[in-house]
């Protein structure tokens, strides 16, 4: 197809695709004159996932542009793609400073995570994220301790298995959908907290006769 039925089919402006192009976020099409080539389903899944991930995913093009080699690279194994996807989304999220107490969340979390029998390697980096924010709530007043959150870890654990099985690893293009997934579901989750608590907020505290 040409570029201009990709993009009507994608519904991406033409502009939008020659910039995609350039950065070499989407491949080269098939020259068929000096100015002119043909692109094929390829380009249009490309673009498309491009599209879902900078909207809906809300992703920045430097981000994505740090995920598509991952996927068009055989070389990656699975758990290294999504280790490098956590890598690549956190990579400008700003640090905090060491925070008073963080020692000891670092020990809960650890112990917690053990409890869970996590990976040890695989989980440092959300260890440690977890610590902070532990750190925090402790810091805030909130003594919360391994126990109180051990339904968050198994709700979690529960969403991530559903996930997971999605995977066929017999599939060799399944690394573009598993990071897709990997993404969107992180904004699917969120946004379900976010509404149960409007809801359970709502009822909980709603004035008597509302």
């Amino acid at each position: 197809m040409r570029i201009s039925e990709l993009a009507r089919r994608a519904d991406v402006p033409v502009p939008t695709i020659k910039f995609y192009l350039r950065e070499g976020l989407l491949p080269p099409g098939t020259r068929t004159a000096r100015n002119q080539a043909l692109y094929d389903e390829s380009h249009y899944q490309r673009l498309r996932m491009i599209r879902i991930l900078t909207t809906v995913g809300d992703l920045d093009i430097g981000t994505v542009r740090g995920l598509l080699p991952l996927i068009d690279d055989p070389g990656i194994p699975l758990p290294q793609v999504y280790a490098e996807v956590d890598r690549v989304q956190s990579a400008t999220a700003q640090q905090p400073v060491e925070l008073e107490g963080i020692d000891s969340a670092r020990a809960d979390i650890h112990a917690l995570t053990e409890r869970l029998g996590w990976h040890e390697a695989a989980t440092r980096s959300g260890r440690e994220s977890l610590a902070r924010v532990l750190t925090a709530l402790r810091l805030l007043g909130f003594e919360v301790d391994i126990e109180f959150l051990l339904p968050f870890a198994r709700a979690a654990e529960t969403v991530v298995h559903a996930e997971v099985d999605l995977i066929h690893a017999d599939d060799p293009a399944i690394k573009g959908p598993a990071i897709a997934r990997s993404i969107l579901f992180d904004v699917l989750i969120s946004l379900m907290l976010r509404t149960a608590r409007q809801d359970r907020v709502t009822k909980r505290f709603r004035p008597p006769g509302a």
